[in-house]
């Protein structure tokens, strides 16, 4: 007696009842190869996006410690004319 492919434990797609939904976009996907492909791509989207931002930041960064090295500070005192009522004499 030969047995159908179901009693052979095999089934076919449209019996699987097992849908697999990607957890990016919500895209639903009838096999787990064929889900797994499809976040494979999105994990390359964002390290690329990660890849670009730490680009970026690097670029900033870079930017802001060139502008505080060509800046000059200029530190003044000013005493005044004496007028304030401050004692600045040196007592030992």
């Amino acid at each position: 007696m030969k047995r159908s492919n179901q009693q052979k434990g095999y089934t076919s797609r449209s019996n699987s009842s097992a849908w697999h939904v990607c957890s990016y976009c919500n895209k639903v996907y009838s096999t787990l190869q064929a889900l797994g492909g499809h976040q494979t791509a999105h994990r390359k989207e964002i390290e690329e996006m990660r890849r670009q931002y730490r680009k970026k930041q690097h670029r900033e960064n870079k930017k802001a410690a060139m502008a505080v090295e060509e800046s000059s500070v200029n530190l003044e005192l000013t005493l005044g004319n004496g007028d304030s009522g401050l004692d600045l004499s040196l007592r030992l």
